[in-house]
């Protein structure tokens, strides 16, 4: 009876779990799903920002390894090709150093392609009242605090979460769009970095031959 008694409740089930919704009030309906759609909004905000952080530290990465390469780049060019051998590699470098400087410039137009804001809105005939999109509340509302106020004084319920989820699917565009430049961005990156490590190879192979 003892070992009966310490035994730990079961689980709630299935049925359990409906009969508690069943007795919700509808205003906490209104609440959770006006919750759900926050964290919805928030977490794909979040997800934007550290994809701009990606593309951010792309972008440094670019630069720390421009500078080494224009560093080396520049004592091979101080150093005279005497040999055949010598002239081979200096047209090798400058050929590598050509195609490593384009491809750079590849990666940060895609880099400025993920920073680059997105204002045109991918749900022009949305019927949501337009209450949290700056650019959206600027053109229904014509900058009046007090037309702004008195809207959002009078939004039912529906008409908030209909907003939630236009901003929703905005930001969620938003994301895919960035993605799309963030793909391409990575994959110059990983082009760029075999083209650095080529330029390298090229400019030891240069005091080798020496």
């Amino acid at each position: 009876m003892i070992e009966e008694n310490n035994l730990p409740p079961p689980p709630p089930s299935a049925d359990d779990f409906l009969a508690q919704e069943q007795q919700m009030y509808p205003r906490d309906y209104v609440r959770l799903r006006v919750d759900f759609a926050l964290r919805c909004l928030q977490h794909i905000q979040e997800l934007v920002r550290f994809m701009d952080q990606k593309a951010g530290f792309t972008l440094s990465a670019v630069g720390i390894l421009t500078t080494a390469q224009g560093a080396f780049l520049l004592r091979l060019l101080n150093t005279s090709a005497a040999s055949p051998a010598q002239r081979a590699v200096f047209v090798a470098s400058l050929a590598c150093a050509l195609i490593y400087m384009l491809t750079a410039f590849a990666v940060i137009l895609a880099g400025t392609n993920v920073f680059t804001p997105s204002v045109v809105p991918r749900q022009p005939k949305t019927q949501s009242p337009g209450l949290i999109f700056p650019l959206a509340l600027l053109a229904r509302h014509k900058a009046d605090e007090t037309l702004y106020r008195e809207q959002l004084m009078h939004a039912l319920p529906s008409e908030l979460l209909l907003d939630l989820a236009n901003q929703i699917v905005e930001v969620s565009g938003v994301f895919a769009a960035k993605n799309r430049h963030l793909t391409a961005m990575f994959r110059r990156f990983r082009i760029l970095c075999v083209l650095w490590l080529a330029l390298m190879l090229l400019l030891v192979a240069s005091n080798v031959v020496a």
